[in-house]
């Protein structure tokens, strides 16, 4: 088995372009796999009328960044852009020959975006945390084939304070490995 590390990044950055750069250098240094990297529109992402709007407007980077962003750093370390909704799956689209994609769970129920990801990156990062094995098993039988089977990534985590060991699910990596499938855990 080999395991690959992905630095998480978030929105540590807070909007900030120059922590950007200092958090990619720190990775690259680490020697860390992969850096992701969390493409959003606030607009997209929550209504204007929600109390953390303006939190969600505050941590945002513009396409125009981002695309400085990745030409800058794309052939300096593995970059995977992880999307919320369908306006940063078309911006990053234009990166498909030079980085890698995560479905982040607010659109792993979106099956047609899962296959527009497959016919265009590389690799595809699906989060299936959350979902019930029933509909993983789907994605599953619609996607992973003799093609799609090393190009498909399954990441489960379990993000809540304080975590239980029973709500870790940790049953869904037998499953995968039963299925030979790549998978990690996400957190």
């Amino acid at each position: 088995m080999t395991i690959k590390i992905i630095t998480e990044i978030a929105s540590t950055h807070n909007g900030d372009i120059k922590v950007v750069d200092y958090l990619i250098n720190e990775h690259i240094k680490s020697k860390s796999n992969y850096i992701k990297f969390q493409i959003f529109k606030a607009d997209e992402l929550v209504d204007k009328k929600n109390k953390n709007f303006k939190e969600f407007k505050k941590i945002e980077i513009s396409y125009k960044h981002w695309e400085k962003i990745i030409k800058k750093y794309c052939k300096k370390t593995k970059i995977i852009l992880e999307i919320f909704d369908i306006s940063s799956f078309k911006f990053c689209k234009r990166f498909k020959k030079s980085v890698d994609i995560k479905i982040s769970t607010t659109e792993t129920d979106n099956l047609l975006l899962i296959k527009e990801a497959l016919k265009n990156f590389k690799k595809v990062f699906i989060n299936v945390s959350g979902y019930e094995k029933e509909y993983i098993n789907l994605i599953i039988k619609k996607f992973v084939n003799k093609r799609t089977k090393n190009q498909i990534i399954f990441l489960y985590g379990f993000q809540g304070f304080p975590s239980k060991p029973n709500d870790l699910r940790f049953a869904l990596f037998d499953f995968f490995h039963k299925k030979k499938l790549t998978y990690g855990y996400s957190d």
